[in-house]
Parts: structure tokens; C-alpha cells; sequence
């Protein structure tokens, strides 16, 4: 009977990753497909984090979320001012930061940045350009999001909420 208890206990908790992992594999999608990720997902995985927020630890636990978010969002804004993430990649950031913990979220942070550093070069890499001007046009601004340069960050936060979320 215990054993059938902490088996039913993991698939309760693993429901609420799955939810997040789901959303977050839909935007990854939308991304590579259109270069966008549309405000309508983007506040279905907020109003997710936050419901599974308040079913984890309650109003107060909501309330500490949106502190986190508000404290995340000031190490954001710099990045945003920068043009380093779109606007949907820091709203997503913003949202998921609402649900983990603050310490989590640096770590996914700072992992998403790491595996779009290594998927930037691999990118390089595999495009060779020719030229000391094409190296450089990797460091300027994307301003046409078809080149083929533009990595999707949604990826790199996927692959990092797996690593840091609480799921391994």
C-alpha cells in the first residue's frame, strides 16, 4: 500500500511540470515556426504558474511569486534594453519565475543563456562565414528575423526548466 502511495504521490507531482513542459513545448513550436510566440500562450503559462502556485502554497505563495516576478523582471529589463531576448522570451522568463523558486530561476536563467551561447556558435560553426564582417554580423541585432542567425531562446528555456525546475 505505501508503495502504490508514493507512486500515486510522483504522478501528482510530476502533473504540474508536465502542465509547464506542455505550454513550454508549444511556444518553442510557435517560435520556430513563425518567430513569435502569441501574448494568448504567454498568459496561459502565467495564469498556469500561478494557479499552481496557489495550489502548492496557498495566497501568501502567490503574493511571494509575484515579488520574485517583480525582482526578476529588474535583472530582465537591462537584457530586454539590450535587445539580447525578445519580448516573449522575458514574458515567458517573467511567467515561469511566478511558480519556481527565486534561486531556480537563476539557474534556468543563467542556463538558457549558456545553451543559446553554445547554439549560437554551433550556428556559426555550421554557417562558416566567409568573411571577418560576417563573424561580426553575429554580434549586431537581428533586424530581419529571418536570417540565419536568430536562435530561438524559446529552446534553450525549455532544455534549462528541465535541468533546473525541480524535474531531475
Amino acid at each position: 500500500k505505501e508503495e502504490t502511495y508514493n507512486n500515486h504521490h510522483r504522478q501528482k507531482e510530476a502533473c504540474p511540470i508536465i502542465l509547464i513542459l506542455s505550454l513550454l513545448g508549444v511556444a518553442m513550436v510557435m517560435d520556430i515556426k513563425t518567430f513569435k510566440v502569441k501574448n494568448a500562450l504567454v498568459l496561459l503559462l502565467f495564469l498556469a504558474s500561478v494557479v499552481l502556485r496557489y495550489i502548492q502554497d496557498g495566497f501568501l505563495g502567490v503574493g511571494k511569486g509575484i515579488v520574485q516576478m517583480l525582482l526578476f523582471l529588474l535583472i530582465l529589463l537591462p537584457v530586454f534594453a539590450f535587445r539580447a531576448l525578445g519580448a516573449a522570451d522575458i514574458k515567458i522568463l517573467l511567467s515561469l519565475s511566478v511558480l519556481f523558486p527565486f534561486q531556480n530561476m537563476i539557474s534556468i536563467f543563467c542556463c538558457s543563456v549558456f545553451i543559446g551561447l553554445i547554439l549560437s556558435f554551433l550556428t556559426c560553426i555550421y554557417q562558416r562565414p566567409k568573411s571577418i564582417r560576417g563573424i561580426l554580423s553575429y554580434f549586431s541585432p537581428c533586424k530581419d528575423k529571418s536570417q540565419y542567425h536568430h536562435i530561438h531562446f524559446t529552446i534553450p528555456i525549455f532544455i534549462s526548466v528541465i535541468l533546473y525546475g525541480g524535474i531531475l
